[in-house]
C-alpha cells in the first residue's frame, strides 16, 4: 500500500488515500484506518483496485477514480454507487486513468481527464460534456485537461495541456 497515487480531506478531517491496492480512510481521531478493496466477485466493493483521483465533496460523499470506472462512496453507510453507465468515456483505454475532480459552488462535480470534461449533477443525474472545438475559439483550448479549479470569485478555471481557460459555465 506504499504507491500512493492521490490524496483528500473530509469535512471529518478523515484523509482518504488512493493507492494502487485499493482506496484508504485515515480517522484521526482513532487513529485507524479503514481499507476498501476491490473484490471482482462482489458489486458493492469499490470498481477497481488502482485509485488515481479521490475528491471529498462538499456534502460527505467521495469520489473515487479507478483506473476504469468512478464511484461514489457514502462513509457513514461505507455504500459505494457505480456512475460509470454516465461516462461512456470510462473504458478500458489507459489514458482514462488521471483525473481531476473539483466540486464547484453550485454543487456540480467536474471530472476532467486525458481527453474530455464533465460535469455531473449528483441531484439530478445530468451530465454535460466539454471539449475542444477546432471550429469555435470558445472552446477547451485542448481535450487533455489536466487540471480544475475554481477560485474565490466561484470562476472555473481549466488547465489543458495546450494553456489555460477560464471557463464560461454559461
Amino acid at each position: 500500500q506504499n504507491f500512493i497515487r492521490c490524496i483528500s480531506e473530509d469535512e471529518n478531517s478523515n484523509i482518504w488515500i488512493g493507492t494502487d491496492y485499493g482506496l484508504n480512510q485515515y480517522n484521526r481521531n482513532t487513529g485507524k484506518f479503514i481499507e476498501y478493496i476491490h473484490n471482482p466477485d462482489d458489486t458493492s466493493t469499490i470498481s477497481g483496485q488502482q485509485i488515481f483521483s479521490v475528491y471529498a465533496d462538499k456534502k460527505g460523499s467521495i469520489w473515487i477514480k479507478t483506473g476504469k470506472y468512478l464511484d461514489k462512496l457514502d462513509p457513514e453507510t461505507k455504500s459505494i454507487q457505480h456512475i460509470r453507465h454516465y461516462f461512456n468515456s470510462f473504458n478500458n483505454n489507459p489514458v482514462n486513468q488521471n483525473c481531476s475532480i473539483v466540486e464547484d459552488k453550485n454543487g456540480l462535480i467536474w471530472f476532467g481527464s486525458n481527453d474530455w470534461l464533465f460535469s455531473f449533477s449528483p441531484e439530478n443525474s445530468g451530465l454535460s460534456h466539454y471539449y475542444h472545438n477546432t471550429h469555435n475559439n470558445e472552446s477547451l483550448s485542448n481535450n487533455e485537461v489536466r487540471s480544475i479549479f475554481e477560485d474565490n470569485n466561484g470562476e472555473l478555471w481549466v488547465g489543458t495541456s495546450n494553456g489555460l481557460n477560464k471557463f464560461d459555465r454559461l
